[in-house]
């Protein structure tokens, strides 16, 4: 194809012209994000670089997701890809390259075959997200059609259906071929504008959420204050977003690539609940705010201080994100700064007065865990010790929780494991945390953490993944980062690999199994795999919930919303509960203190008293021999 120098120039001055318009408001944000605290993280490199081939390369969450959408996403983006090299060819040939980038031999030939096949399953691909987007519309999309995503849409259809034509069926030394080549080159330029102005950025900045996003779920970074430095000034002491630039830059980055899909609409348990929060709108709010009034203060704007405190943390939003955004990181922060200026529910407050009193969140007195744990003769954790038995809060001090503490004593027992409980352990602070109360957190995890690193145990089990979960933060903080952290329902399916534990299979009866958020989700695999397993050696029969494994619904106790009232629309284990029930199960098991106490609320509220709720440990107990 020969072009003359005008048109050489024109293209030239297409381009500039395209670039310039998208580097404006790309660099905008690019800024906005440079404002945020903090440091984008690349540590790990090696096991970042296999998850974004994982996530971007071969849409493994966008697949997950939603089948039929998520394939129709992953053909178009595979024929996006494909298409550059073959758009790269056709920039060189407009600017006079008689072969391009690709040549005019069997490899082009064998490319542009290629690039065809793609071109037909990106068109099927885009109908059918056409469909769904404007026709169908599902709830989770909103309300507003996007022109913006029909435009490009379009671009999309006609990019895929020319090309087939100028490739096979149009004269390369034609007008036609000419003229489709220009028209290509004018969509391809359009589309360079529209995308830093829509949610189409997504495109390249999900490249960099993806990346950089943490291994861990919702994981919060300490903020190390020293409680001894006399000479600190508390108003430059930072203990949380009080302006929309104390967020991190990964926040910052997170809103502005959000893509708009409503999968964290989907599945997050507030907003199905009737709550106002709404992880997208959140998100998106957040958008708005950088692109306007960056430095404003979070406490001015109304769309931020209600929904906050709505957020169980149960990850479900950020699990299913496609693009790699963590929606409950901000909001925690958030929580942080309104808690340092003593604003927060007023539900919390006897929280955080019993855990600063007794060190516990119940106000219970010390002396009531240390009559439990002497009258049950619980081996105190000794120097000479391999494993601690954190026995937890719920463990220690509620009535109906302190029957799995000692089911699981008698299971380490049968099995021989020389093991030890700490007199004196106190909360680990999860619910301060996740209240947003930093301060009263890293009190109790300082006293905590120098208990531990003095007993020094090699392993730490515990029936409750939220301590866990917060055992495992406190290596951030100067835990010793060897001690292994396991939930009691993986050491138990160890403790049977390995012929310590045997069971005789001999429970006749069937159950549903509660998949706990902090277990199925923010654990790996293990999580939700040994719970069945070990309901399989006892002989039930399991019946499962719709809801479950990696995608389980909530309970609702999760990020101190135990300890707080929901005062919008349903009770959260009220939908939990309903859903379990119509397993027609005639037990509940769960692995998790906080899942069994709300389940069995739940089951109260809904006059179902008689369905029991048990734990996976006082199962396997029923299923000891003898």
């Amino acid at each position: 194809m020969q072009t003359s120098v005008w048109e050489k120039i024109i293209l030239a001055i297409l381009m500039l012209v395209a670039i310039g318009l998208f580097l404006q408001p790309f660099l905008h944000r690019v800024k906005r994000v440079a404002m945020g605290r903090g440091e984008l993280h690349y540590d790990r490199l090696g096991e970042r670089i296999a998850r974004w081939i994982r996530e971007v390369l071969f849409q493994g969450t966008v697949i997950a997701g939603r089948t039929n959408a998520g394939w129709a996403h992953a053909l178009v983006f595979w024929a996006f890809c494909v298409f550059l090299l073959e758009t790269a060819d056709l920039f060189a040939r407009m600017f006079g390259s008689p072969v391009g980038i690709l040549g005019n031999g069997l490899f082009h030939h064998f490319y542009q075959a290629i690039v065809a096949v793609f071109a037909v399953f990106a068109l099927g691909g885009i109908i059918y997200l056409i469909i769904r987007r404007f026709y169908i519309r599902p709830p989770a999309l909103g309300d507003k059609p996007s022109y913006t995503s029909a435009v490009v849409a379009d671009f999309i259809a006609y990019l895929m259906v020319t090309y087939i034509l100028g490739a096979f069926v149009m004269n390369e030394e034609g007008l036609a071929f000419k003229i489709n080549a220009w028209l290509h080159i004018i969509v391809i330029m359009c589309f360079i504008v529209i995308i830093p102005r829509s949610k189409h950025l997504h495109l390249l900045l999900s490249l960099f959420t993806t990346f950089f996003k943490d291994f861990e779920l919702v994981a919060i970074k300490p903020l190390n204050i020293d409680f001894e430095d006399e000479d600190a000034d508390e108003e430059d002491m930072y203990l949380g977003a009080e302006k929309f630039t104390d967020l991190g830059k990964y926040t910052i980055l997170c809103s502005f690539t959000c893509v708009e899909c409503g999968r964290c609409w989907d599945n997050c348990p507030a907003r199905i609940t009737g709550k106002q929060l709404d992880p997208k709108q959140f998100m998106l709010n957040l958008r708005d705010v950088y692109l306007t009034e960056p430095e404003r203060e979070i406490s001015a704007d109304d769309r931020f201080s209600e929904v906050i405190w709505q957020c169980t943390t149960c990850g479900a939003c950020t699990f299913q994100c496609p693009v790699g955004i963590d929606h409950p990181l901000p909001m925690l922060e958030m929580r942080r700064g309104y808690v340092a200026n003593s604003v927060f529910p007023d539900a919390m407050r006897p929280l955080f007065d019993n855990l600063e009193s007794t060190g516990n969140p119940w106000n219970y007195q010390p002396t009531d865990a240390a009559e439990f744990l002497a009258e049950n003769e619980f081996p105190e954790f000794e120097g000479d010790k391999k494993v601690l038995y954190w026995v937890g809060c719920m463990g220690r001090f509620d009535d109906y929780y302190r029957k799995v503490s000692i089911a699981f004593k008698k299971l380490l027992d049968a099995s021989g494991v020389d093991y030890g409980v700490l007199l004196d352990e106190t909360c680990t602070g999860d619910a301060a945390r996740r209240a947003g109360n930093e301060f009263l957190f890293q009190m109790l995890a300082e006293g905590n953490i120098e208990t531990l690193n003095e007993a020094n145990p090699n392993v730490i089990v515990s029936t409750c993944p939220h301590c866990l979960r917060t055992l495992e933060e406190y290596k951030e903080m100067g835990l010793k980062k060897e001690i292994r952290m396991v939930h009691h329902t993986e050491y138990l399916m160890e403790l049977i690999n390995d012929g310590s534990l045997k069971l005789n299979g001999k429970v006749s009866t069937d159950v549903t199994y509660h998949d706990a958020c902090y277990l199925s989700r923010y654990s790996d695999d293990k999580g939700y795999i040994d719970p069945r397993h070990l309901l399989e050696k006892t002989g039930v029969e399991l019946k499962e919930p719709e809801r479950r494994k990696r995608k389980s619904f909530c309970c609702g106790a999760g990020g101190a919303m135990l300890f707080a009232e929901e005062t919008e629309g349903t009770r959260i284990d009220h939908e939990r509960v309903e859903e379990l029930v119509r397993t027609g199960a005639l037990e509940c098991a769960t692995s998790c203190p906080f899942c069994q106490l709300m389940i069995r609320d739940g089951l109260g509220d809904k006059g179902k008293e008689d369905m029991p709720v048990k734990d996976i440990a006082e199962i396997l107990v029923e299923s000891l021999p003898g």
